[in-house]
């Protein structure tokens, strides 16, 4: 195993096992707002449903995920570049973490307040995942259209 590797799970390990602090805290400990403005803080708040919270039941999320992860494994699996390898990883526990949420509690946790948008640590890696694909497999093959009409 390279050193990129090592430090990729090592990253991603790392910031799944904060999110899940987070969660646990937000629930707990931290229970309470800690706004810096009415725009920007520490908000914990359920989410029953997905992104942009559209309201989808928690058990059709977790049987869609289960094989999506599966998907998600194998490309990992079949990935050299290192980018698109790194932005798996991310969106694995970051998936991960937020199906633990769904299976347990029937709900995940957001925390962070941004603007209007609530979210968790899981939720940034799933997007910095995704935008490390895009940008490895852009990397890869440049013959890929980046935004636009192609």
């Amino acid at each position: 195993m390279n050193a990129k590797v090592r430090l990729v799970i090592i990253l991603s390990g790392g910031l799944f096992l904060i999110d899940r602090l987070f969660k646990w805290l937000s629930a707990n400990d931290w229970a309470q707002e800690q706004l810096i403005n009415n725009r920007l803080g520490w908000l914990p708040s359920v989410n029953h449903g997905i992104a942009f919270g559209l309201p989808i039941p928690s058990a059709l999320i977790i049987i869609l995920s289960v094989p999506l992860l599966a998907l998600v494994i194998y490309f990992l699996l079949k990935q050299t570049n290192a980018l698109a390898q790194a932005g798996l990883f991310f969106i694995l526990l970051g998936a991960l973490s937020n199906l633990f949420d769904r299976i347990f509690y029937q709900h995940t946790l957001d925390y962070f307040l941004v603007l209007t948008s609530l979210f968790n640590l899981a939720d940034v890696m799933i997007v910095v995942g995704v935008g490390l694909c895009l940008w490895g497999m852009r990397k890869k093959d440049p013959s890929l259209p980046v935004g636009g009409s192609g």
